[in-house]
């Protein structure tokens, strides 16, 4: 027996086994914005069970583009097109949930539109943080979005430099991917750390000077942990296999490699010959289907790019207050508390971009380390068994290097060129 709301109809039909069911529920013209549905079953033998819940009834509306993260205002609701990153290509699902908030009830609810190929996203007012949200398919995570709940608009005051070698022009965000604010000296321009060729964000952490993680938290409001594991390795039958599937479908997992692996460390396999260089777009210079970024941004490559951390001044001594000349547009302060990161300042408008000292994650072991002394900012580029990345750090003003694969860095995602 099924009970619903004034104007509403329902049915049940019972899976193959018996062991479970789908309730179709069957709205009128004019919509509320909830309807309670009760159902109540019973057997041979007078036993009875029932099942109570009011649903919320949201407004389904296409999301424009696709891509793996979306910047959303507090309050608002989200549909996103459910596609794997920046693709067509359709995810399969059959139900959806959180994963996790790093800001307790600032989601609060999340649906799957299966008929209409939608994840909708309900977030309260007045909270703001990241989010990821899942869509699955008898229970497996089959892909996964990240939501960055903001007031922010990436379009407003962003970080133009036109490169003097090759006269290509920059359009970089003006904080970090994931990132509460661009404010200098704070925790919260930190931002998101990523696993090279990864589509989802670790969470950094949570102050300045701190190795602890930033809390993470269910629809409920418990308590959401990450964990790290050793990759799987694939030999046999088997020989081919990666871990991309398995990364998928385990977004809270850090895979990380033995030092022992080299050349090849790598969570995405242990052979060289199967590991892939275009994970990011590094060879095709096209934004892929796992790029972290929102849409119309992507992850910069290495080289030309980055040549606006060559502008800059220091004497002999790193210790001496006078190391960093701050006439330059690329310093940092050396003032304790100050030292956090390095500024580029527009010697026209006199504005300034922060580029935090977020930490990373190690790659041979589930370590949050460097926080507030360095930092590594990811490229989409790679250089044999390596990924190219831009290595931060007091002393290092300019510093480009091939690492470890597995390495948790920040993004700092610029404008997709045309």
């Amino acid at each position: 027996q099924i009970e619903v709301s004034s104007g509403y109809s329902a049915s049940f039909q019972w899976d193959n086994d018996k062991k479970g069911g789908v309730i179709t529920v069957n709205a009128p013209s004019a919509l509320s914005d909830k309807v309670s549905v009760k159902m109540t079953i019973s057997d041979d033998h007078s036993r009875t069970a029932t099942l109570d819940v009011t649903l919320a009834v949201v407004e389904v509306t296409i999301t424009a583009g696709a891509a793996n993260c979306y910047i959303v205002k507090p309050g608002s609701t989200l549909t996103i097109n459910a596609v794997e990153g920046n693709s067509a290509d359709k995810v399969e699902f059959d139900s959806a949930e959180l994963v996790w908030q790093d800001c307790v009830a600032m989601v609060k609810s999340v649906s799957a539109g299966v008929s209409d190929n939608v994840i909708v996203v309900e977030l309260n007012s007045g909270l703001s943080g990241n989010a990821v949200v899942a869509a699955k398919k008898d229970g497996v995570i089959t892909w996964s979005w990240h939501i960055w709940v903001c007031d922010y608009n990436p379009d407003e005051d962003p970080m133009v430099w036109t490169s003097s070698s090759s006269g290509k022009t920059y359009t970089y965000m003006d904080r970090n991917l994931g990132a509460a604010s661009a404010e200098k000296y704070s925790h919260l321009s930190f931002g998101l750390l990523y696993q090279w060729g990864r589509k989802d964000p670790f969470v950094g952490a949570d102050g300045v000077m701190s190795s602890v993680f930033v809390k993470m938290y269910d629809i409920d409001g418990n308590q959401v942990r990450l964990t790290g594991q050793l990759r799987p390795v694939y030999d046999g039958a088997d020989y081919e296999s990666t871990n991309l599937m398995l990364s998928i479908q385990n977004p809270t997992v850090y895979y990380w490699a033995p030092s022992s692996a080299w050349p090849v460390v790598d969570w995405y396999t242990d052979k060289a010959a199967l590991q892939n260089n275009d994970l990011w777009g590094g060879v095709s210079n096209i934004k892929t289907k796992y790029d972290p970024c929102p849409e119309g941004w992507e992850v910069p490559g290495a080289g030309d790019c980055w040549k606006f951390r060559s502008e800059y001044k220091k004497d002999g001594n790193l210790n001496d207050a006078s190391s960093y000349d701050s006439s330059y547009p690329w310093y940092i302060d050396s003032e304790a508390g100050k030292d956090t990161g390095f500024r580029y300042r527009f010697s026209d408008t006199g504005k300034e971009y922060w580029f935090p000292f977020a930490g990373k994650i190690g790659p041979n072991s589930f370590d949050l380390s460097s926080v507030g002394a360095g930092a590594n900012y990811h490229t989409r580029t790679t250089e044999n068994t390596l990924a190219k990345m831009q290595i931060f750090a007091w002393g290092n003003p300019a510093s480009e290097t091939g690492l470890n694969r597995p390495y948790a860095a920040s993004i700092r995602c610029v404008k997709v060129q045309e």
